[in-house]
């Protein structure tokens, strides 16, 4: 049994040893055999430094670090500086990593996360005229995957999430993709990439765009129905994932609105099994350390980190 105390809280299997296989990552990418990329670090460094990894997740952090553009961004992988999007999960990393003082470089931490954040603040999805063609409110500005693109759902949740934790929820940007996020959630229930209608047609609800547009959105005391739709949608959905990364948001989104779905661990036992038949890579192995974790988890936002206005 893992030692560990916020998997013992979460309630992890006895045969687990998710957290000794992602600590023993040579690098961090998407697939088993690279390249390394910078959303699987920063998710890597949040899970080990969540479960007193700290040198593991110190070679996580400086390699983000290493990778800061001059610019405060960080690109998406190694030798491509851009796009940026993952800055937001990076900034979550060093943020953690400098408040635990988890080693002798924390003010090295907050100035990288202090570039960052001016980046962030700075980047902006192009807004749109509004057009009866598209159901969304198109003039609220979000963060785009690309650069001098529309704003898009996930990279605006992350950023949201990196607001709250560094203190600005109250800030105008923060507060205007918290409006964005919500405005993009389907009628039905759930949300897709970025849409909901299009010349007419109403979108289909995809599970990762629902699942981390909720978990921005949680404990920021909203009450809008079209976040209700959607938790009920997300309860329904996770049962039928057998993606590692929808699973595992969906199950994280759902445990940040304090609603828990019913067969949590059996979920994660199962998909945990799954990684067993065939290669991994260090992104599955953290996204599953961080739906273990639960509640504990350092994607999931707190209350003390404000509420919407």
């Amino acid at each position: 049994m893992l030692s560990v105390l916020p998997f013992a809280r979460a309630g992890m299997s006895n045969s687990s040893n998710l957290l000794e296989r992602l600590a023993a990552c040579e690098f961090f990418g998407y697939a088993a055999d690279g390249p390394a990329a910078s959303e699987p670090t920063a998710l890597a460094a949040l899970a080990l430094l969540e479960n007193d990894k700290p040198e593991r997740a110190r070679h996580a952090c400086e390699w983000l670090a290493e990778r800061q553009n001059d610019d405060g961004s960080v690109g998406v992988a190694d030798g491509q500086a851009e796009p940026c999007w993952p800055t937001s999960l990076a900034i979550l990393a060093w943020e953690k990593a400098a408040k635990q003082n988890a080693w002798p470089a924390a003010e090295e931490l907050r100035s990288s996360v202090r570039r960052a954040l001016e980046w962030l603040m700075a980047a902006k999805g192009e807004a749109l005229r509004r057009s009866p063609q598209f159901g969304h409110d198109t003039t609220l500005i979000g963060w785009p995957w690309v650069a001098g693109t529309h704003s898009w759902i996930e990279p605006t949740a992350f950023a949201v999430l990196v607001l709250r934790a560094t203190g600005n929820v109250d800030h105008p940007r923060c507060q205007e993709a918290i409006r964005l996020l919500v405005d993009r959630q389907l009628s039905k229930g759930g949300a897709n990439y970025g849409n909901t209608f299009v010349l007419g047609q109403e979108l289909l609800p995809h599970t990762l765009p629902s699942a981390i547009s909720l978990l921005a959105l949680a404990q920021l005391g909203l009450d809008d129905p079209r976040i209700a739709s959607s938790l009920s949608w997300l309860q329904n959905a996770v049962e039928q994932e057998r993606g590692t990364p929808s699973l595992c948001f969906g199950l994280l989104a759902l445990e940040a609105h304090e609603k828990r779905h019913p067969k949590h661990r059996e979920l994660l036992a199962a998909a945990e099994k799954r990684l067993s038949l065939r290669h991994h890579s260090g992104y599955q192995y953290a996204l599953l350390t961080h739906a273990w974790l639960g509640g504990a988890s350092p994607l999931i936002p707190n209350r003390h980190e404000g509420a919407a206005s």
